[in-house]
């Protein structure tokens, strides 16, 4: 059995268990929001399928870029932000 129509049996206990002592209005109004349910998964999966066709012809880029760099005045900003972040945490510790 597929996903789908392991999916489809979910949907059919699911209606079938919401219906006991409802009346045919309530039936209807169930049968019209589980159509409005497979017509939004079916445009989903459409929109999903379409994505993935018009990326096969797609040429993969340069790759992977060169290293970046940092400069001195950000590496010394970010030394300064983990010195007092580690202090912090040495404080924490010594006082718990």
């Amino acid at each position: 059995m597929g996903k789908l129509d392991y999916f489809a049996l979910q949907v059919v206990f699911l209606a079938g268990s919401m219906l006991l002592g409802r009346s045919y209005m309530d039936t209807q109004q169930i049968i019209s929001e589980l159509e409005s349910e497979r017509d939004r998964l079916e445009q989903a999966i459409s929109a999903l399928r379409g994505s993935m066709s018009g990326r096969r012809g797609v040429v993969a880029g340069k790759g992977r870029r060169g290293r970046r760099r940092l400069s001195a005045a950000a590496k010394r900003r970010i030394s300064e932000m983990m010195k007092k972040r580690w202090a912090e945490r040495k404080r924490a510790a010594k006082a718990a």
